[in-house]
């Protein structure tokens, strides 16, 4: 007999308070990510990016629009969602 145990993807939300920011607003936070534990990066090495919470420096950062992904740390089923910034 053969059986399996079905193990849900984790879920890789995050939200940010917006999507569109000023160069002088600062450090930006993640709202909320819906699977904590996880990383975070981007497409480009024109924002900086915290990898652990997700904060943006946009004091660092260079005008222009990025992604900015999350993947869940999940062993059983990782998963990546992205925010365009």
């Amino acid at each position: 007999m053969l059986s399996f145990l079905h193990i849900a993807e984790d879920d890789p939300g995050f939200a940010y308070a917006a999507t569109t920011f000023c160069n002088n607003d600062g450090l930006i936070d993640t709202l909320s990510t819906n699977s904590p534990g996880g990383t975070f990066s981007d497409n480009s090495s024109n924002i900086v990016v915290n990898a652990l919470s997700g904060q943006i420096n946009l004091n660092s950062s260079l005008p222009g629009v990025y992604q900015v992904y999350y993947t869940t740390s999940g062993l059983n089923c990782p998963n990546i969602d992205s925010v365009e910034i």
